[in-house]
């Protein structure tokens, strides 16, 4: 019986269709940085940024001391200098014409590549305005003497990509110094789930043409980040204030009013075992400085186990960007008024904020990750030695805070992920249900507040 023609004996004539490239599994989630308010006027060699710390202490019930011990307000200003962040990439011609639109490629090779470098860029800033400034992505735990290592915290994950060329150091990058990575520091794959990294298993990780020495509890770093990246609110509001001086400001002077407030769960007077604990406790001891903080910052992990310990008492709210970004927090009261509880991919696991908003500014020099086309040549430079052409994206600023003491750190550490079981759900079977909403939205978010006499951005 003769053969029917089939699709493997003519595949010669039948095409290749593909689907169009929606969606290319990046991380996008970037609820701070859509929410900081954003400046590009960061001229000069620094910007300057004053604050009061203490006012006049000529005072008392008793006229004669009074007049004696009058004397002049504390103020200190902060020096802030910029930070640069980098995105590079290279195009050969050949592929730039081949793939020129759709006719031939899924997607334009020009336009993936420069959405790919903004990505790069836009995560990198986003880990750093959460951070100390050090650029720390990730610690290891094992398999330095292998081509895979495993990573203390596997959440820590997300700060890496395949391609990637990691540094190494035994500190965090706010001191020490850096072991530059060699060949075989490069990451060839990565496992999500268990959170290893590989390399090309042309040499240990510990290895000399790896990170020379790497072992456990070492800090990793994109190459070429350590003690270079954006000073984040780890470094404006610190676990611990040091008398190292902080854009020229030795914080000791007044570690509230100079370094914000900070609380633990064994913290005198602010002690808790739950996230929602935590939260009130950070805005009683905000509020206590003067402040009102109008958002809370917390991992996903962490805005999971608060909604687990809300039950259907949790009330969500619409956040609105003045970008046009919109995503959902929870609401909740605190003694200064009310605040929203945002996850953020971004921040800390064991670490959340307690933020007044509009004390928050990320100054530019020109546009955040903006093409480098200074020399009106236009946005692709033709390389010398290579038959390419090449992109760069730059971001030259940092972020700053003109009123540290109404913005506050609560640590997390030793709270269960996972809350217990309530004792009141052995109820539940023993009489009807009533009908609840889980949380009502809300059309608009809280205004910012800067309580009275705060002073105004520079």
């Amino acid at each position: 019986m003769p053969a029917p023609s089939t699709t493997s004996n003519v595949a010669e004539i039948l095409k290749d269709v593909y689907e169009q490239l929606r969606n290319e599994q990046l991380y996008t989630r970037k609820p701070f940085w859509d929410m900081l308010r954003k400046k590009k006027n960061f001229n000069g060699l620094t910007h300057e940024v004053p604050l009061r710390y203490s006012p006049e202490p000529g005072g008392s019930a008793t006229f004669s001391s009074a007049l004696a011990n009058r004397g002049p307000s504390g103020f200190r200003r902060f020096a802030v200098t910029r930070k640069k962040d980098y995105a590079t990439a290279s195009i050969e011609t050949e592929l730039v014409r081949a793939a020129k639109d759709n006719s031939g490629a899924v997607v334009s090779a020009v336009e993936a590549v420069i959405r790919g470098m903004k990505n790069t860029a836009e995560r990198s800033i986003c880990k750093g305005i959460f951070g100390n400034g050090g650029g720390a992505r990730a610690q290891v735990t094992s398999g330095m003497a292998s081509s895979t290592i495993t990573l203390l915290n596997p959440k820590d994950i997300v700060w890496f990509e395949a391609g990637m060329v990691l540094d190494g150091s035994a500190a965090d990058g706010t001191s020490g110094a850096a072991t530059a990575g060699g060949a075989a520091a490069k990451i060839v794959s990565i496992n999500r789930d268990t959170g290893t990294l590989t390399n090309d298993a042309s040499a240990n990780w510990d290895a000399a043409t790896g990170i020379n020495s790497l072992a456990a509890n070492w800090y990793l770093f994109r190459q070429g980040d350590f003690g270079a990246t954006m000073t984040g609110l780890d470094a404006w509001i610190p676990a611990t204030v040091s008398a190292t001086a902080f854009f020229g400001v030795v914080r000791t002077l007044d570690t509230e009013r100079l370094a914000g407030c900070r609380i633990t769960p064994t913290t005198t007077g602010y002690t808790y075992s739950t996230v929602e604990g935590a939260i009130t406790a950070i805005l009683e001891r905000v509020y206590m400085a003067g402040g009102a903080p109008d958002t809370i910052l917390l991992h996903p992990q962490r805005y999971k186990r608060l909604c687990d310990e809300l039950g259907a008492k949790r009330q969500y709210v619409d956040i609105k960007t003045d970008a046009g970004v919109s995503f959902k927090g929870i609401l909740v009261e605190g003694q200064g008024g009310q605040a929203r509880v945002v996850s953020d991919p971004c921040c800390q696991l064991d670490t959340g904020w307690a933020l007044s908003m509009d004390t928050w500014t990320f100054n530019t020099l020109g546009d955040p990750f903006s093409i480098v086309d200074d020399d009106g040549k236009g946005i692709w430079l033709r390389e010398g030695d290579n038959d390419a052409m090449q992109a760069r994206l730059a971001t030259f600023g940092n972020l700053y805070c003109d009123a540290p003491a109404y913005n506050g750190r609560f640590s997390l550490t030793g709270i269960s992920l996972w809350p217990r079981a309530r004792r009141s759900l052995r109820c539940v079977t023993r009489r009807p249900m009533r009908s609840c909403s889980r949380g009502r939205s809300l059309p608009t978010r809280p205004t910012p507040r800067r309580p009275s006499g705060a002073p105004a951005s520079p």
